[in-house]
């Protein structure tokens, strides 16, 4: 049976949802409903955590947006500035190593519970945050967003809906920021990701709105490839499946998202080496200025949904 308990890191409540065999999923409510660790079964009758998660004082600070819902916004808009039917608008700057504003507006506000259910073959909680026109001169677009968590035999897994709740036309991208881990360091994991194509950049990581091919480039990973040596800070067309792999010789994680709604998915290693972000993302960085790289526009009463599920296997 799955079952729900509350505790605290700190003064930060966090929300488990889990069974009684060392599954379970753990979301912070009032950090966006952001997903702090997922333990999936191993194979061996025990629980892995395949999320690498941040320490209390990193909770605090958070330096890497670990686990964060990336909304109405994902990734980087350099200055913060961004145009719209013809009305110029400057968002919060948040990044101050290059005066950018990143990861959108909600991942460090409440969310509200909407709903849960708890059985012998599942656990399921849903969360929703809802932007007014009033609550952001930089975003003056009411839109409401939905997250649903779910886990079972199966894995866990992550359904958002959003939809424009307002009278105007607005723009709107989405993205979830999970750092992956495995034993031993990345270097040591084969990585299956992406589609043949990748966003180009400059040397300051900004796409410079031309799309290439990865093959022949250090960036295929159309096949399962060992990341090795790599740096990797990029955005790659998702695969016409929609699923990545990440794998050691034990244990394999499986992404599988719906290409549909999230036809990026961008790759980040950070300097520790301990993890690499995987994220799902509907439109690349600065697609708010950049044309061509997924930003959506809904028109009013327009909504989008799509998924994520993640399960292990033991190899």
């Amino acid at each position: 049976m799955y079952s729900k308990r509350e505790y605290a890191i700190g003064q930060i409540q966090v929300v488990r949802i889990s069974d009684d065999r060392g599954s379970f999923f753990d979301i912070i409510p009032g950090s966006g409903a952001m997903v702090y660790r997922i333990s999936l079964p191993d194979g061996m009758g025990r629980g892995r955590d395949i999320l690498r998660y941040d320490s209390p004082e990193d909770l605090e600070e958070n330096p890497l947006y670990r686990g964060r819902v990336l909304f109405p916004f994902n990734d980087r808009i350099p200055g913060g500035r961004y145009s719209f039917d013809n009305r110029e608008y400057f968002l919060p700057v948040n990044d101050e190593s290059d005066h950018s504003s990143i990861h959108g507006l909600v991942y460090n506000k409440s969310f509200q519970e909407t709903g849960i259910r708890l059985d012998e073959s599942s656990g399921e909680i849903s969360y929703q945050y809802r932007i007014g026109a009033d609550d952001f001169e930089s975003y003056p677009f009411p839109v409401e967003l939905q997250v649903t968590y779910r886990i079972s035999d199966a894995g866990f897994y992550v359904n958002y809906q959003f939809a424009n709740c307002g009278s105007l036309k607005l723009p709107v991208a989405l993205g979830w920021h999970p750092y992956f881990r495995l034993d031993g360091t990345v270097d040591d994991w084969s990585l299956h990701c992406g589609g043949g194509s990748f966003v180009a950049v400059d040397d300051r990581l900004n796409p410079t709105g031309e799309i290439h091919e990865t093959g022949g480039t250090e960036l295929d990973f159309t096949s399962p490839r060992k990341i090795e040596h790599r740096d990797l800070d990029i955005a790659l067309t998702a695969s016409p499946s929609g699923i990545c792999s990440l794998e050691n010789s034990t244990h394999k994680i499986i992404l599988d998202f719906d290409r549909e709604l999230f036809p990026f998915v961008q790759l980040f290693i950070p300097p520790e080496r301990d993890s690499i972000a995987i994220e799902p993302i509907t439109a690349a960085t600065n697609s708010f200025n950049v044309n061509g790289l997924g930003r959506l526009e809904l028109n009013p009463g327009e909504g989008r949904e799509g998924s994520v599920r993640i399960s292990l296997q033991s190899l």
